[in-house]
């Protein structure tokens, strides 16, 4: 079976090209800091079947995107907003 970024909450794009309908990496966490009078940093965590080989030497210093699909919590907060609380 093909892996595949299709589908997923989070997904990264390199310049490693694809393989048929399979992704060359696929993400499994991302973690942002940023702070006042501080870059902001991004560490990526990704996994690659053992099958797909490459140097990872030829990832540094190019680019890549990175990207969160979020959902509108828009109803959870009026749900919320109805809600009666009871002490």
């Amino acid at each position: 079976m093909a892996e595949t970024q299709e589908g997923k909450r989070t997904k990264i794009k390199t310049v490693l090209p694809k393989t048929g309908d399979e992704d060359p990496l696929l993400l499994t966490m991302v973690q942002i800091s940023e702070a006042f009078s501080q870059p902001y940093y991004m560490d990526v965590f990704m996994y690659t079947d053992r099958k797909n080989e490459f140097d990872p030497k030829k990832l540094i210093n190019t680019a890549a995107t990175v990207s969160v699909r979020t959902e509108d919590l828009s109803k959870d907060r009026e749900q919320i907003a109805k809600f009666n609380f009871t002490y």
